[in-house]
């Protein structure tokens, strides 16, 4: 048998016995450094004063990783330890550097994400329908690159 034929035959093996092992890799916390990671843990303990309409401890703070916004798609993650993909569908430049990404979480169509960029300060909306009415995040900027992110009370 030929090298290149044993390649071809070993090579599957192998990644077959290895991902029945570990399995396929899930996204965990510690993937902050994937190219569509949107929100890092913010390097900063500043105190913020939450919003008003903020739910309970449903904030923090966050690093907003501006050049993942180039991507088509982003991670984002939310406050139980889920991290849910947004698919962009458009993004719109007015001029002078500002722009908005928008599109939606990856399998929910009614569900929208906007994040804003305007002056080099961004800010955005997460805004999804579920089973218990609806979920709606935002993003507020607090300092140059860091914001919090919050569940909005909509009672």
């Amino acid at each position: 048998m030929s090298t290149s034929t044993l390649n071809r035959l070993i090579f599957p093996t192998i990644l077959v016995l290895t991902l029945s092992v570990t399995g396929p890799r899930n996204l965990t916390a510690q993937d902050n450094d994937l190219p569509g990671e949107l929100l890092l843990p913010a390097r900063s303990n500043a105190k913020v004063a939450l919003p008003a309409r903020a739910v309970g401890r449903l904030a923090r703070l966050v690093e907003v990783n501006r050049q993942a916004l180039e991507h088509a798609r982003i991670i984002v993650d939310f406050f139980d330890g889920r991290r849910m993909v947004a698919i962009r569908d458009r993004t719109e430049e007015p001029g002078d550097g500002d722009f908005v990404w928008v599109g939606r979480i990856e399998g929910e169509p009614l569900s929208r994400v906007s994040i804003a960029s305007r002056n080099g300060t961004l800010a955005g909306v997460i805004d999804r329908p579920t089973s218990q009415g609806n979920e709606l995040l935002e993003i507020h900027p607090v300092a140059p690159g860091i914001g919090v992110l919050f569940r909005v009370d909509e009672a």
